[in-house]
């Protein structure tokens, strides 16, 4: 597989990036209210390009992880979004997009 850097499937680095970050963030006490057994899943959609398989976007996200009883949904979607979707997933979805680019700029030559 060439979708990565990594030589893995997008979805798979997204999500062991993820999770990663997930724990670094629970371990730094960056959210306080963040608890052990955290879980995650990417889903990417993808084209058949004679008969490769290339992701064209990002579909879902979805992180699970275990909470203090004190904090609210909005605060756990917020604190979520800012310090592992802006981190992590940003980035990648960049990274993603100027690959793909690099190579329907040489499919075209």
């Amino acid at each position: 597989m060439d979708e990565t850097l990594e030589l893995m499937p997008w979805s798979h680095v997204l999500a062991t990036k993820l999770g990663a970050r997930l724990t670094e963030v629970r371990k730094n006490d960056i959210c306080a209210w963040l608890r052990p057994d955290g879980k995650n899943q990417v889903v990417v959609k993808y084209f058949n390009e004679n008969g490769a398989m290339v992701p064209i976007r990002l579909h879902t996200v979805l992180i699970s992880t275990q909470n203090d009883e004190i904090v609210t949904i909005d605060e756990i979607a917020l604190d979520l979004k800012e310090h592992l979707i802006k981190s992590n997933i940003l980035y990648y979805d960049l990274m993603m997009m100027m690959m793909m680019t690099v190579k329907t700029a040489l499919l075209l030559l």
